[in-house]
């Protein structure tokens, strides 16, 4: 018997919400990561992600970089390579230059979900070009829920 789950789901994090799940316990930011934590979600992130929240971090909110370097060393999220400059370029008619690393390496590892803070850029627009669902955390966490509720609503002994 299945549970109706059929592959993890894999989500990209951009650099806003990594920060956002090192700088709170409480948030939708590190609940994603805590779902990786789990083995629910494949959760990846580049070099050019951690480079860019290690350098908040230790400007804006120190005591951050200790969860960052806690998820990095369990392997909690997936580090990928960055993507090539002409993979990179490919997204330069839909976004802004800075935010092609990101929707490149999110269509290089077939991410369900790209998720981030950043609505003002990564628009509806980018989802349909790239062809990957844009949430923020919240919007994934709610998601989530309702698809975790109607699956256990399904489910034989429920």
């Amino acid at each position: 018997m299945t549970n109706g789950i059929n592959r993890i789901i894999d989500v990209f994090l951009d650099s806003s919400v990594l920060f956002a799940a090192c700088g709170s316990l409480t948030g939708a930011s590190h609940s994603i990561v805590s779902l990786a934590e789990m083995g629910l979600l494949n959760v990846h992130i580049t070099p050019y992600v951690t480079m860019e929240v290690e350098r908040n971090l230790h400007r804006r909110l120190p005591k951050g970089v200790p969860l960052l370097n806690q998820f990095l060393e369990k392997g909690t999220l997936i580090l990928n390579n960055n993507p090539a400059l002409e993979a990179c370029k490919v997204w330069s008619h839909v976004i802004e230059e800075k935010d092609t690393p990101i929707v490149a390496a999110a269509v290089a590892i077939n991410a369900n979900y790209l998720l981030s803070f950043n609505t003002k850029d990564f628009t509806q627009q980018v989802a349909e070009a790239c062809n990957i669902n844009i949430l923020t955390p919240g919007q994934f966490i709610q998601l989530s829920r309702k698809v975790l509720s109607a699956g256990l609503k399904q489910h034989p002994n429920a």
